[in-house]
């Protein structure tokens, strides 16, 4: 993979890491973190290859083409171990910890880098992160550990502590939107804000329309604290589950507009989107309660990963909305 495939955000955080490569100096363990769907993972496997490879470039990419590189492509590499959750949203257990540390206690079968890629990391519940400090700690010759977060707050700071960190820095607006536009993506600054900054996860809004999505659900959300008494909350959830659009999604954009309405109380400007029409939103509201409801919907979130009625969640969140208004609360 040559370096320029890299998405152009990434590449300050690449050099960074060629730089281990230059001096051949390999931390034991890396953290990479960032906001998430920018391509954390794709820079981790980057880097795990140019690992991997027997014939790097003067530039520290991976050749592509010697042995090792060929098993790595095929995923057959037996020095390269990759570890995520078995089921999107769960941990990674302790189970696959410990077969991680018994892989560990053996020689890497190449003589170059063994390297263990974790993705989400984050997801490491609480037994399987004590057993992964024992792994960190005694990681056996030629092994480097590749975690990738973008909660990385969530890891225990044992873990933290041990890592070398990767930032994937603020990223530059001007960069993201030109690179979409040669993507021939439309609409990059409202797409850019549905994404709360995340570039990739902007472009598969893009695929999916949810710009349009978006303007329906503020309609809805809108209407529902101006003229709550017109609106049935049960009907409207249930229309909007029946929409392309999952819950996570639909509570996201609830946290940003909920953002840029406390930004706004602060005195910052409307922002492009739905910025005016928050403005007007804000003349209903108490920033007291503001913030309270906030924080309810940062909770609800955290609560979708649970075994809770999605449905009944959605309906309390957003009956709770419904009486916000200074006119009607």
């Amino acid at each position: 993979m040559p370096e320029q495939s890299l998405y152009p955000w990434l590449l300050p955080s690449w050099r960074k890491l060629t730089h281990y490569l230059e001096l051949e100096r390999i931390p034991q363990a890396l953290l990479i973190t960032g906001k998430a769907a920018t391509g954390k993972r794709q820079l981790a496997e980057k880097f795990a290859a140019s690992l991997l490879c027997e014939s790097r470039s003067y530039d520290s990419n991976a050749c592509g083409q010697c042995h090792a590189c060929q098993l790595r492509q095929a995923q057959t590499h037996p020095d390269f171990i990759f570890l995520e959750p078995e089921q999107a949203g769960k941990d990674i257990s302790i189970a696959a910890i410990r077969n991680l540390l018994s892989t560990l206690s053996l020689k890497p079968q190449f003589d170059g880098h063994r390297v263990i890629l974790i993705d989400p990391a984050d997801q490491l519940n609480r037994a399987a992160a004590n057993a992964f400090l024992k792994g960190l700690e005694e990681p056996g010759e030629r092994t480097t550990f590749l975690l990738v977060s973008d909660k990385p707050s969530k890891l225990p700071l044992t873990i933290r502590s041990r890592c070398q960190p990767v930032p994937v820095a603020a990223l530059d607006d001007a960069v993201i939107q030109e690179w979409m536009r040669r993507q021939q993506i439309d609409q990059p600054e409202q797409l850019l804000a549905l994404a709360n900054g995340s570039p990739l996860k902007a472009a598969l809004f893009a695929e999916k329309d949810y710009v349009k999505l978006s303007e329906q659900f503020f309609n809805d959300w809108q209407n529902l604290l101006l003229q709550p008494e017109r609106v049935n909350v049960v009907k409207m959830v249930e229309h909007w589950l029946k929409q392309p659009v999952d819950s996570e999604t639909l509570l996201e954009w609830l946290c940003i507009w909920l953002a840029q309405l406390v930004k706004l109380w602060a005195g910052a400007s409307p922002q492009t989107g739905f910025g005016q029409r928050l403005q007007e939103l804000k003349a209903e509201l108490n920033l007291l309660e503001l913030n309270r409801y906030y924080q309810s919907v940062l909770n609800a979130r955290q609560l979708l990963s649970t075994q809770i009625n999605t449905q009944l969640l959605l309906e309390q969140v957003l009956i709770e909305w419904s009486q916000m208004s200074n006119k009607h609360g």
